[in-house]
């Protein structure tokens, strides 16, 4: 049984650098695969509490964890690849009720989100300042 802290090196190129319960990764740790690094807290087993994702193409997500999944708050950095940063709640993996989205040509959608689509209230900034504002209206990314 592993307990205490360790590194677990796997042939598949995985590793774990970080603290063990019932050989299971819990509290801090670091945990590296060929396209992304994780390092925050685990409990039993699970991406759980604060950490940090890091893909290998320069996406970052940092915030809240839920067994392995984000939830709660969270920012989650795309600068690299898609050019946006989105800043807000999620729920299961997905940007879900309220949350700020910038994008590449400095447009700003503030507002709801349901399973990764803006909708409900919010309102659409766009670059040069003029603005779109939804009460409601805006169904699935659809005004």
């Amino acid at each position: 049984v592993m307990n205490g802290t360790g590194t677990l090196n796997c042939s598949s190129g995985f590793k774990y650098e970080g603290q063990f319960l019932n050989n299971k990764f819990h509290y801090r740790g670091i945990l590296t695969s060929p396209t992304q690094t994780y390092e925050g807290l685990f409990e039993d087993g699970y991406r759980h509490g604060k950490g940090t994702l890091r893909y290998s193409d320069g996406r970052v997500y940092t915030g809240d964890w839920f067994k392995d999944r984000r939830q709660g708050q969270g920012t989650y950095d795309c600068l690299k690849t898609d050019g946006t940063i989105y800043v807000g709640k999620w729920l299961e993996d997905r940007k879900h009720f309220e949350g700020i989205m910038t994008y590449p040509n400095a447009s700003v959608y503030n507002g709801h989100w349901l399973n990764d689509l803006r909708h409900g209230r919010g309102i659409f900034t766009y670059k040069g300042g003029s603005f779109e504002k939804y009460d409601g209206l805006r169904q699935f990314n659809k005004p």
